[in-house]
């Protein structure tokens, strides 16, 4: 579903569920399911988080409408011991 990415992308600050499956629904007719396991399969690879009741919702329970998918804000950063 590259134009959900695309969508999803284009929204760093977040955009409802309810939203992000309207403006593609005519374009890709997939079913609700279809949806939330993409948005679920992003979330995994760590690249959007689910904002729900202003906390990020990592169930695998079924997304609301008004369940907020934004970019990921925070990155885990490495720290590497080099031999000197």
């Amino acid at each position: 579903m590259p134009d959900l990415k695309k969508i999803l992308e284009n929204n760093p600050d977040g955009i409802t569920f309810f939203e992000a499956s309207t403006k593609t629904m005519e374009l890709n007719p997939a079913r609700r399911l279809h949806y939330e396991q993409y948005i679920r399969q992003l979330r995994d690879e760590q690249l959007v988080e689910i904002v729900r009741d202003d906390k990020v919702f990592n169930g695998n329970g079924s997304l609301k409408r008004q369940d907020i998918i934004r970019k990921r804000r925070t990155t885990q950063l490495s720290f590497f011991k080099f031999p000197f």
